[in-house]
Formats: C-alpha cells, structure tokens, sequence
C-alpha cells in the first residue's frame, strides 16, 4: 500500500478535547483510520466508554497501538488491525 501519510501523533490537548468536540458517548463506534500508536483510541475509550476500531498499516505501529490500549486496561473496548485503510469494508457502524 502506498504511504498515505507520516505518523504525525495527535498532541495531548488534541487527544483530550476529541471526544468533547465529536460528542463522542458510550453509544458510539469509533474507528481511526490510520491509528498509528493507538493513543486517541484508548483514550476516547477510556474516558468515553465508546467501542474503536483503529486500522493501522504499519506493523511496528499496530504493535505500540496495542499495547497502548493494553496499558490503558480497554482491550474489552478496542480493536487494533493491521490492514490498509483504503481496503476498509465494514465501517458501517462508525459514529
């Protein structure tokens, strides 16, 4: 796949007022195409009780992004895949 875009990580304030800003709540898929470390997955989780869904192509990235949400304790809450987000078919349920 091709290089869509270099892992530019969201800031911590980016992190924090993401849920606040999409009205994200516990009724709500959130998937992130691209989730590089998994940081806003397993924070909106965390602080949303929301379920996500991270599609990440690098597999360097897939691994820090689960263990990010392992840390986080909301692996009941999160998935991690390893796959190129151009090829996504199932996101129906996105919020």
């Amino acid at each position: 796949a091709p290089k869509l875009a270099p892992f530019n990580p969201s800031s911590a304030e980016v992190v924090a007022r993401t849920g606040e800003l999409a009205r994200i709540t516990e009724d709500d898929v959130v998937y992130d195409l691209g989730c590089g470390d998994g940081r806003l997955l397993a924070s909106l989780a965390s602080e949303r009780r929301c379920r996500c869904v991270g599609i990440e192509y690098d597999p360097v990235y897939v691994e820090r992004a689960k263990e990010e949400v392992e840390y986080r304790g909301v692996g009941d809450l999160v998935e991690v895949r390893h796959g190129d987000v151009c090829e996504v078919a199932d996101i129906e349920d996105a919020a």
